[in-house]
């Protein structure tokens, strides 16, 4: 079963009336090389990717060699802190109630 990185160029920022992502390639090459070592076999880019973050992320994969599994301590010490208080791990992840797919009938 593959597993599927696909990061936005960073974190949402609104700055002087202006929303923009704050990840720059460089960071992109990181996370990709860092999903990779975590398993990732299909790695891509999500909101405010452009093409010098896929060059980027492309030139990073193949130039760093694949790792070890990196701990949570490592990437965040590469990426930044997570942004929300939960990491995932510790049973506090957030959760979506799931709604009932049925629809009433009048």
């Amino acid at each position: 079963m593959p597993i599927i990185a696909k990061g936005n160029a960073g974190i949402l920022k609104y700055h002087e009336g202006v929303i923009s992502y704050d990840g720059t390639p460089e960071i992109m090459a990181q996370y990709a090389s860092l999903a990779r070592d975590c398993g990732a076999t299909i790695i891509g880019g999500g909101c405010d990717t452009t093409r010098d973050h896929l060059r980027a992320v492309r030139i990073g994969l193949e130039t760093n060699k694949p790792q070890n599994p990196p701990s949570l301590k490592t990437i965040q010490s590469i990426l930044g802190a997570f942004s929300s208080e939960s990491d995932g791990t510790d049973g506090n992840a957030s959760t979506r109630k799931r709604r009932s797919l049925s629809r009433k009938i009048l």
